[in-house]
């Protein structure tokens, strides 16, 4: 008890003595002579009541903290962080590309300036531009949203300070760890910074090839996504570059990666001209299962997926679905039961069942020749009757009318495979609901209307049961609410035949006015997590948030700052603790937030 009270008294007198220290101070920190302390303060403002930092400053927070007493003097610490803020900006220009804490307290010096209308990009000088360039950098998550007006007035600026980061992460090392910050960021951001220096980059990518992989596949999608360099020019490269490596190098994978979606003929001829044969490759790690595998999922094996797809096209599709089924025999699958891991060989063996449905679903009469050659092919032996049936279905359609696009796409789904594993099973359902999701916000003729939102969650539920069972193409099955232990109900629990396990599948209504974002997050956490996917076998889930706008809840308040959120921002939210979830909840392989808004457009 005495010890308790004895370190409660200890930890007010501290804080009594920073606070006396700070007032005492306040004109160094007003003229940004304490940069730490700048920081410690911005950091106390952007603390949520979890402890947490967030990425908004609370300054009404920072006031109350030091004006709890004598409110004036809470106003007093907030002024001269402010100006502290600017002070740092205009004295101190950052020259260290790691963020530094000058960098962090004019940030918000310029944030401070451009809310009080006191910054005007189009009148700085160019010093002072590019200095203002350089902070942007700084900042530790995202470029800042005033970059864009930067660019806007003072383009050349930005250029220069952008070429002059990718230029030294062209260097880092191929062993590095660390992920190419600045570029990963132009590359994923939509204000026209991957255009600005896309000259630049394809320059340097010409001259030689960046050291990093991970430098050289940002490097990659980037110059395809801005058309900077060509499918042609691409495959040029590959070719050249190609040869440098050996094949267990990440710069080769990348590159043949590369190839084969630009020039497919040239990749294979290549690829055959190298490889062991079948009985003596790695069943595991040889050339044909890791290109399968980035393919595949390219998120997860850092590599770019281009818009142009030469392998699909026949007749290469069929030499290619053949040299797959040579190294990627299905007699070599791998078998899962349970929770597992996917490794490459994994990601191939989902790449390859999508060959025959993908080449199907092409509308050329090459296509059918190309068929027909592979059902008579000794490598797909056990895929003859399906080829046939294929080849039926197509001539049936042929006969019935011309092909438009639509069709090619509806024909691709009902080809779709079979799902296998749970990880396959947790990725059709996620993309029928991303289906449904855009039939209700983007269709020409949406279906937002069969959802009736008088009956509020129940509604719902019934609308997306029934709309998954129109989709299921036997895939699944998707009873409602099965019986769970401890006498609760799930929302929806899919099931496919063979597949130990099921996707948990819950379902909210965010217009209820017990909808808040902290009861969301808490029926991700606590329902979803805690009780429906506690057990071995469920280990997949979707947290599905519906919002029709007719309901009692227009907006959402922010827990921490109490700022008022659109629907949109709720669904990010949601996103960003999921990602917290995914890293930290033993046992948990996928889990996904999908929001559908059944508002009018």
């Amino acid at each position: 008890w005495w010890k308790g009270h004895w370190d409660m008294f200890v930890s007010v007198c501290h804080e009594l003595r920073d606070q006396l220290w700070l007032h005492r101070n306040v004109p160094r920190i007003r003229d940004g002579d304490f940069v730490k302390s700048l920081c410690l303060l911005l950091r106390q403002a952007r603390e949520n009541s979890q402890g947490v930092e967030s990425e908004t400053l609370n300054w009404r927070k920072l006031e109350k903290r030091y004006g709890r007493i004598v409110p004036w003097l809470g106003r007093r610490i907030v002024k001269a962080t402010q100006s502290g803020c600017v002070s740092v900006w205009e004295r101190y220009c950052p020259e260290t590309k790691e963020p530094t804490y000058g960098g962090e307290a004019g940030l918000v010096g310029i944030e401070c300036l451009l809310t009080a209308a006191k910054l005007d990009f189009r009148r700085l000088d160019p010093s002072e531009a590019h200095k203002a360039a350089r902070y942007a950098m700084q900042d530790s998550n995202n470029f800042p949203d005033w970059l864009a007006l930067l660019t806007q007035h003072q383009p050349d600026a930005v250029k220069s300070v952008l070429q002059e980061y990718i230029a030294d992460e062209w260097l880092v090392s191929s062993n590095s760890q660390g992920s190419p910050q600045v570029l990963w960021r132009i590359n994923n951001d939509e204000r026209g910074l991957a255009n600005l220096v896309a000259p630049f980059v394809a320059a340097r990518l010409r001259e030689r090839d960046p050291a990093n992989h991970r430098v050289l596949h940002i490097t990659l999608s980037l110059l395809a996504r801005t058309g900077t360099l060509s499918a042609n020019d691409l495959a040029q490269l590959a070719s050249e570059r190609i040869i440098c490596y050996r094949s267990n190098e990440e710069h080769y994978q990348t590159w043949l990666a590369i190839w084969t979606q630009t020039d497919a003929a040239a990749a294979i001829r290549h690829i055959e001209a190298t490889l062991l044969p079948p009985h003596e490759a790695d069943s595991m790690g040889n050339q044909v299962v890791l290109l399968c595998a980035h393919l595949q999922d390219p998120m997860v094996y850092d590599k770019p997926l281009l818009t142009t797809q030469s392998y699909r096209e026949p007749p290469i599709a069929e030499q290619f679905i053949r040299l797959v089924y040579r190294y990627v025999a299905p007699e070599q699958d791998l078998h899962r039961e349970g929770g597992f891991s996917p490794v490459a060989r994994d990601e191939a063996q989902r790449f390859r069942r999508t060959l025959i449905a993908v080449l199907g679903g092409n509308s050329s009469p090459d296509a059918d020749s190309a068929l027909r050659n592979l059902s008579t092919s000794s490598e797909l032996a056990g895929m003859r009757d399906e080829i046939l049936e294929l080849l039926d279905e197509r001539a049936e359609r042929m006969a019935d009318a011309s092909w438009t696009e639509g069709d090619v796409r509806r024909f691709a789904s009902d080809r779709e495979a079979m799902a296998t594993t749970l990880e396959d099973l947790f990725h059709v359902v996620l993309r029928r609901l991303s289906g449904i999701k855009h039939d209700v916000e983007d269709a020409e003729e949406s279906i937002r209307d069969e959802m009736n939102p008088q009956r509020g969650e129940a509604g719902l539920q019934t609308f997306l049961v029934r709309k998954l069972r129109e989709r299921n193409n036997g895939r699944y099955t998707a009873p409602k609410e099965p019986q769970i232990d401890g006498g609760e109900r799930a929302d929806i629990q899919i099931h496919a035949p063979g597949v130990e396990g099921h996707v948990q599948v819950e379902i909210k209504l965010g217009d209820m006015s017990s909808r808040s974002l902290s009861s969301l997050l808490a029926d991700l956490e606590h329902q979803l997590l805690g009780k429906y996917l506690r057990d071995r076998t469920s280990t997949h889930g979707i947290f599905v948030v519906g919002f029709s706008g007719t309901g009692s809840r227009q907006t959402w308040r922010d827990p921490a700052s109490q700022e008022s959120l659109s629907f949109e921002q709720v669904i990010s939210a949601l996103h960003e603790r999921v990602q917290v979830l995914a890293t930290n909840t033993a046992g948990l392989k996928s889990l996904q937030v999908v929001g559908i808004d059944f508002r009018l457009r």
